[in-house]
């Protein structure tokens, strides 16, 4: 298949563009790598609770498994509205949501600030983004759009 089949193919069936995403991800990547991320070093969490729904909650699950089999805390996947019952602000949270906007992962998030909790987002923008920009305790990581 020559390369201008290839692209008619990709036009004709790739309405997302997750070719697209495949070819920036390294760049995607190095630019994350290279994000400094302020969250306090010192600070003795309990462990990692991570909120995310559908896709965005396959990163958490990724370091569950991690945690599991080689870490020193443990991770916890949350996909539900609010926070779990025995959550408390020594536990780290990270949110993650592609949109931004997502329902359940921006209700557990303003649990955590309410309860003066951490959490560091993921999102490409959105309602999330901006309730970490008025939290001095919490951070966000942008992901291209």
């Amino acid at each position: 298949m020559g390369e201008r089949d290839f692209e008619a193919l990709l036009a004709a069936h790739d309405a997302g563009d997750m070719a697209g995403f495949t070819r920036r991800f390294v760049d995607d990547l190095e630019a994350a790598l290279a994000t400094k991320i302020e969250v306090e070093a010192d600070t003795d969490w309990s462990g990692v609770l991570c909120l995310g729904m559908g896709g965005s909650g396959a990163g958490g699950m990724f370091l569950s498994a991690l945690a599991d089999h080689a870490g020193g805390l443990p991770f916890v996947v949350w996909r539900d509205y609010g926070l779990p019952s025995w959550w408390g602000p020594d536990w780290l949270v990270i949110a993650t949501s592609y949109s931004g906007d997502t329902e359940e992962t921006l209700d557990g998030v303003r649990a955590v600030l309410e309860d003066g909790g951490t959490v560091v987002g993921i999102c490409s923008g959105g309602a999330l983004e901006d309730l970490l920009a008025e939290s001095e305790e919490s951070l966000c990581l942008s992901v291209p759009a």
